[in-house]
């Protein structure tokens, strides 16, 4: 024991002895906040005085690291360029359900995402910041006002000099984050184009119309539990003019330059249903000049994302929309909706004059399972349920066989998908 007092006494000594320098090269490094620490090259990083102003400033290596060399001893901050431009995440609907959390008391957040989800600056993560990041940042494109990228401020002071420099800073995006490297950030409204949150748009069924100045198409969602969504429809502006959109849900959206941007989240305590039955949306609007598929008139941005009641992005969501088709004044069998069809589904139909209507359920071999409707109605628009639960009807191909017997005779048929 006596021996190891000894060894340490010299130790010490020999350490006072040496001399302090008055220069010293501070040398530091900025990483990701994921599970990989990925390093930030190319942030620019300056080195300021007490005051604010700028001494030096240089930028980080493909390590992530930096270096001020020969800086003299007194006190300093470093702090990372906020307009830092690289895409290392992205923000979406699961970093505004952690903005959701905190605010309502749920899960807090903690340490550096205190600072990232604060997006408008204020000093205090409130609902101002939620509906900034709904509408303002996702519906409107504006910037946050925190900047792209929020970097940890370091102190360097006159009582620290001579202590071994901070292996590592820290960097992320404004907004939430976490460690899966999929969330926060202020960068670009823009998801990773990834098989997860990819979006088929299906275009089924035939919508019928004869005034092509006022057209309402809808959209199904095939998807009912959902907690919120980022949705980003390019449409053709040269076809068509967007009006407006209308849905059952407290939607906000803008419409521009070839783009619908819609935010829906839920804000209540309860979870959010979608009946399959119900547009999603209804698309208002007018065809410019010849009528062409729907499919060449719509499309689903790769930012666009829905997430469920845990936060997280849900994948292999489907929508669906009709194909519109100018027809003259006529009876006909509008489609089914939704198809493929869960549970029950309902088939529409419009009579121009009073007819006689037959609506038969067929399987692919020709034989009749059920017939819906066997009677003479009114002119008018008409919606059918098809419950095939009631119908016991097993996954596979139907058809659904339309005859309108009036002023004359008119038949159309439309496949049907049954999918439990």
């Amino acid at each position: 024991m006596k021996n190891f007092h000894t060894l340490g006494c010299i130790v010490l000594c020999c350490l006072l002895a040496l001399p302090l320098t008055a220069q010293k090269d501070i040398t530091g490094k900025y990483v990701y906040i994921d599970k990989n620490q990925t390093p930030l090259k190319g942030v620019t990083v300056f080195l300021k005085d007490l005051d604010g102003n700028i001494l030096e400033k240089t930028t980080t290596d493909e390590n992530g690291k930096y270096v001020f060399k020969n800086i003299e001893k007194g006190n300093y901050t470093i702090e990372g360029d906020p307009n830092y431009d690289k895409d290392y995440g992205t923000v979406n609907f699961k970093d505004l359900y952690a903005i959701k959390k905190h605010i309502t008391g749920e899960k807090k957040l903690e340490g550096f995402f205190l600072k990232t989800a604060d997006v408008d600056g204020s000093g205090t993560i409130d609902w101002d910041d939620y509906n900034y990041f709904r509408y303002d940042w996702f519906v409107e494109q504006k910037e946050f006002p925190i900047g792209k990228w929020v970097f940890e401020t370091r102190n360097i002071t006159e009582d620290t000099w001579a202590l071994k420099d901070d292996p590592r800073g820290s960097g992320a995006p404004g907004g939430e984050g976490d460690d899966d490297g999929g969330n926060g950030g202020t960068l670009p409204p823009d998801i990773k184009d990834s098989p997860l949150n990819q979006i088929k748009l299906d275009f089924i069924n035939t919508l019928n119309i004869e005034d092509a100045s006022n057209v309402t198409i809808p959209m199904y969602l095939n998807e009912e539990s959902v907690e919120g969504f980022g949705m980003v429809l390019n449409y053709n502006s040269e076809a068509i003019e967007i009006h407006s959109i209308d849905s059952d849900l407290d939607i906000e959206y803008t419409i521009n330059n070839g783009q619908i941007r819609l935010s829906y989240f839920n804000s209540s305590f309860k979870t959010s249903t979608i009946a399959s039955t119900q547009p999603l949306l209804r698309i208002s609007m007018s065809l410019k000049d010849v009528l062409i598929n729907t499919s060449e008139l719509f499309s689903v941005d790769k930012a666009s994302h829905f997430i469920n009641s845990n936060g997280d992005i849900i994948p292999g969501i489907r929508l669906e929309m009709p194909n519109i088709k100018n027809t003259e004044e006529e009876s006909s069998l509008v489609g089914v909706f939704p198809n493929p069809v869960k549970s029950y589904s309902k088939i529409k139909y419009k009579l121009v004059n009073t007819s006689m209507v037959l609506i038969r359920i067929y399987n692919t071999n020709g034989q009749l399972i059920q017939e819906l409707v066997n009677e003479t109605q009114a002119p008018g628009h008409y919606d059918v349920e098809l419950n095939i639960n009631n119908l016991s009807l097993s996954n596979g191909n139907y058809i659904c066989r339309f005859d309108c017997h009036g002023e004359k005779l008119i038949s159309d048929s439309k496949m049907i998908i049954i999918n439990k």
